[in-house]
């Protein structure tokens, strides 16, 4: 009953917070020199603008590089400091009384409503304000993060630049492709706000191999070492964290800021490094996507370490052809390096990170490779000093051997057959076997159209009707195809390998795996003679007398695997049952198509009581190759909940 008068009487402490607000503002301009208002008005031509964008947040700065670049002498911008609470007489002041189109950009959705919650408040304020004949459009863009670029700043101007309002479309979507409901804009050409000199550097890297780690230190060590020097990084991480990709974006200019809240977008990159070869293997990523024209593009690989005649045929042999073209059209310098062999040559063994960033200092230009060197040493120093002086010297000992000796970075003389490369049906038919296995064709469609896209990172371009077609409304998913995009490769390159002499068939390793990457089968002695590899189906007599007659087999998803050892610290027996093995060796062996075999071979769970741990392990589980980190702790339970209760769990 009193709910409403205690709501109401808090208005005047609302009421009072603009002039708090702005007073703070004036304060803060005394203190730093910078001016901020409520509303921030931008304008770059000459005469007086009739179009205006109406904006909040880092898309502010987009829009306003955007306009400073292209100094259109039509449209202005309009900055939100304050969204909260919203002064409809202070927005009407700072809109001028010659525009008469205006674009309000929201980072939300409001379904089913009238308009987003800045557009209602635009439209509010004008009619408050009694400013008539001003037509406001309003449109979404960037939802859970989504990239806004110049681009797309220029696609939302040039819909309010159409020649007839009618023609304005109102309400927009920008940034996806809307071929359902037709809201989406078109983006024209890329737009590159910055200056010319300004280096932008792209870095793939693997979780956990330091890249991210050493990119922050480079941004660091140029950002004190040079006052003049404006530095930027963004970084991208896949949501498996330890064992996925990450992408470091760096932005590098001389004596002058830099305001670029957006990734760098492709064809723009003066230096790529791809850090993990796996990542440029057809059915990949597409990791030169970002290069311009003569840029760089350095890759770290097993093959720098072959003799000179045999690089080119294996580069050629595992390098997806469409970047091979990339590289050959847009005449890329590229150069190879077997970082991972040199740091084991100097005791060092997977510290990639700083032969990389010295890589990336010797081949980007961004600082002289002297002063580089000595600033790295410096940082070296500086972190490794506390485990002792044999890690410095070798540090500083193995960055002298990166950026001095013609040995170990080699460049690749890029052959002109490279512009025609194309994927033989052989190698389109090995990178699309997985999905080859699928008999639904409703997973096929959904692996096909929806999540094949998105693992090589092309989600941004899947249009709105490829989700409808697989009946994902409202952001549902198709359950159960987990086991199609493979964790390769793992972080250690490792997994278990099973000694079955010395097994007791506890099943204990298999409960504790996160991501059900390790079974135990039950099987007849003519499955283990069929398989395609019968000296590697290990298989032994299996314990109890429920089983008599039968073998049992434990097998290992090579491709699944993240090689956390969870499995091999959970084996109770000594010497223990699992150790790890080299995965590659594993693959050389046939342990794809053997894990398929056994996989495909009849369930048997039944024969054995699920609820004890050992038995439990031969229900099929529903939790299967989690996105979870390495050596998860949380996703055992919840796959064990799932083989004991099954669906209705």
């Amino acid at each position: 009953d009193v709910f409403m008068q205690l709501v109401e009487s808090s208005n005047k402490r609302y009421d009072a917070v603009n002039t708090i607000f702005q007073a703070a503002l004036a304060d803060f301009t005394r203190v730093t020199g910078r001016s901020y208002k409520p509303f921030e008005y931008f304008y770059y031509g000459s005469t007086a603008p009739t179009i205006g964008v109406v904006t909040m947040g880092s898309s502010v700065e987009v829009v306003r590089e955007t306009l400073r670049h292209l100094r259109l002498e039509q449209c202005c911008l309009i900055g939100v400091r304050l969204f909260r609470p919203w002064i409809p007489l202070e927005f009407c002041k700072t809109l001028p009384m010659s525009v008469k189109r205006v674009a309000v950009l929201d980072r939300t959705k409001e379904s089913a409503a009238q308009g987003e919650p800045l557009y209602m408040d635009v439209c509010a304020s004008l009619m408050s304000c009694k400013r008539v004949g001003v037509f406001v459009a309003g449109g979404r863009y960037g939802l859970a993060s989504k990239d806004f670029s110049p681009r797309m700043a220029m696609a939302v101007i040039q819909n309010l630049m159409k020649k007839d309002i009618e023609s304005v479309q109102h309400p927009f979507t920008v940034g996806i492709i809307d071929d359902v409901t037709r809201l989406s804009l078109p983006l024209g050409r890329e737009i590159t706000p910055l200056d010319s000199s300004v280096n932008q550097c792209v870095f793939w890297g693997f979780g956990s191999d330091g890249t991210v780690g050493a990119n922050k230190e480079a941004a660091k060590i140029i950002g004190d070492s040079r006052p003049e020097m404006s530095v930027q990084a963004y970084f991208e991480y896949d949501a498996k964290k330890s064992s996925g990709w990450t992408i470091s974006h760096m932005r590098f200019a001389n004596n002058h800021d830099l305001s670029a809240p957006y990734k760098i977008q492709d064809g723009q990159a003066n230096y790529v490094a791809c850090h993990n070869e796996s990542y440029v293997e057809t059915n990949k990523f597409d990791v030169v996507r970002f290069m311009k024209k003569g840029g760089t593009f350095f890759l770290n690989t097993k093959i720098a370490s072959l003799p000179q005649e045999e690089r080119l045929k294996a580069l050629e042999d595992m390098i997806s052809p469409k970047i091979l073209r990339t590289i050959a059209l847009r005449k890329v310098h590229f150069y190879i390096m077997d970082a991972a062999r040199l740091a084991s040559n100097w005791g060092l063994k997977g510290k990639i990170n700083m032969i990389c960033m010295s890589v990336f200092f010797r081949l980007s230009g961004v600082l002289p490779i002297e002063e580089a060197i000595n600033l790295l040493k410096a940082s070296i120093t500086k972190t490794y000093s506390y485990k002792g002086e044999d890690v410095v010297k070798k540090n500083h000992d193995l960055l002298d051997a990166v950026c001095s000796d013609p040995r170990y970075l080699i460049s690749v003389e890029v052959p002109s057959r490279w512009r025609r490369a194309v994927l033989t049906e052989e190698k389109r038919a090995y990178s699309n076997r997985h999905i080859a296995l699928i008999d639904d064709e409703k997973t096929r469609k959904f692996m096909e159209d929806i999540a094949g896209p998105v693992t090589r990172l092309e989600g941004d371009a899947i249009p709105i009707s490829k989700f409808l077609e697989s009946n994902l409304l409202g952001g549902t998913m198709t359950p159960g195809t987990s086991k199609y995009e493979k964790r390769r490769p793992n972080p250690g390159n490792l997994i278990p390998k099973w000694n079955a002499n010395a097994c007791t068939q506890c099943n204990q390793c298999v409960a504790v795996c996160p991501h059900a990457v390790i079974r135990p089968f039950i099987v007849t002695r003519d499955e283990a003679e069929n398989a395609p590899y019968p000296e590697h189906f290990t298989t032994i007599k299996a314990l109890g007398t429920e089983l008599a007659g039968k073998r049992y087999t434990l097998q290992i998803s090579p491709l699944d695997c993240t090689g956390c050892n969870a499995c091999v610290e959970a084996c109770p027996e000594s010497p223990k049952a699992l150790e790890m093995q080299d995965v590659e060796e594993v693959l050389r062996c046939g342990g794809e198509k053997t894990w398929d075999y056994a996989i495909n071979l009849p369930e048997r769970g039944d024969l054995v009581d699920k609820y004890t741990v050992k038995g439990s392990q031969f229900q099929t589980p529903l939790m299967e190759f989690s996105g979870a980190c390495s050596g998860c702790g949380e996703t055992p339970y919840f796959k064990m909940l799932t083989q004991l209760f099954g669906e209705r769990m």
